[in-house]
């Protein structure tokens, strides 16, 4: 939990806390942080966000640039 406070005070990182909170403007359960973890590791999610990782542990998410999102919207539309 240190480990996430620490991460989400960076700016521009997602975590799933963080993302429930954009999206529905209330703190998470702890339910809504599982279910946003799953969707933010989903395949899908790879097309807009970069994992973020320390010691080789996923931690949060980094939103992609334009031209990087529409490179793997190509690549994922292609596989």
């Amino acid at each position: 939990a240190a480990e996430e406070s620490d991460v989400e005070g960076s700016s521009h990182l997602i975590t799933s806390a963080s993302f429930i909170q954009l999206v529905h403007a209330h703190t998470a359960s702890a339910m809504e942080k599982y279910l946003a973890w799953k969707l933010l590791q989903s395949e899908m999610s790879h097309i807009f966000f970069k994992e973020i990782k320390e010691n080789g542990r996923v931690v949060a998410f980094k939103a992609k640039t334009r031209k990087a999102v529409d490179n793997a919207k190509e690549m994922f539309c292609r596989n």
